[in-house]
């Protein structure tokens, strides 16, 4: 097969995969939509006892939960067919406040406190804003999800070797190091029992990573049980 043949299969192949991709997205999003419809409008239907109320609100957060993971499984294989980023050189201090900002609604709800500390604020990587502040977004919620009342959530951008690491500390539960590895593949689910009754869609880490590795870098981990964990979002920096 010659190079410019192999080159239009893999086009041809990538524009396949996005193809299924819309029409999943569109099916199961207008499936789940349509269910989520249907319970809000249980809500005016009459007064509902407190069992009713229950399952009602187990069905919103159930549509919640599949769209999340539909969102996930989609940005996933739609960067692993290739597609292509806009890569330019950016802030990432104000990206970061950004993106903080928009978590900090969800940690307030359970009581978590979430600190920015950007010590690098002259290196500009090159990077697609919107993929990377997909990454954090998933790191951040990674860490809320995971993290007890009253904690706190550190956001810290550091120099690394030809790059910079952005890196999301918690205080929460910590994970095995038998797991650190294993937790950024998307078929992975984590043998703590907590974890698995919160139940959650997955793919949120493997996303992470997978964006990084787009971008030329990666996504590492340093935790232990009880301890907390702290996920680093390397970036390379040109030089």
């Amino acid at each position: 097969m010659t190079s410019h043949t192999e080159s239009a299969v893999i086009r041809n192949a990538a524009s396949l995969q996005e193809q299924v991709n819309a029409a999943l997205s569109h099916v199961l999003r207008n499936q789940v939509s349509a269910m989520a419809g249907y319970a809000s409008l249980l809500e005016t239907s009459g007064p509902l006892t407190v069992e009713q109320t229950g399952y009602l609100e187990r069905i919103q957060i159930t549509a919640q939960r599949i769209t999340m993971g539909i969102d996930r499984l989609i940005d996933l294989t739609f960067l692993e067919a290739g597609a292509s980023l806009n890569l330019q050189p950016a802030a990432i201090s104000a990206l970061l406040e950004s993106t903080v900002q928009k978590a900090v609604r969800n940690a307030g709800t359970r009581d978590i406190t979430l600190n920015i500390e950007p010590h690098v604020t002259s290196t500009s990587p090159v990077t697609d804003q919107y993929w990377l502040g997909r990454a954090l977004d998933e790191l951040l919620d990674n860490a809320i999800r995971y993290s007890d009342s009253g904690t706190i959530i550190r956001v810290l951008l550091r120099a690394a070797d030809s790059g910079l690491a952005i890196i999301v500390q918690d205080q929460g539960w910590g994970i095995d190091p038998a797991e650190h590895e294993l937790v950024f593949d998307r078929m992975y689910r984590s043998r703590d029992a907590r974890v698995r009754r919160e139940n959650r869609p997955g793919l949120g880490l493997t996303l992470a990573s997978q964006i990084a590795i787009r971008h030329g870098g990666s996504v590492s981990l340093t935790s232990e049980p009880g301890a907390g964990s702290a996920f680093a979002l390397f970036l390379p920096v040109p030089g």
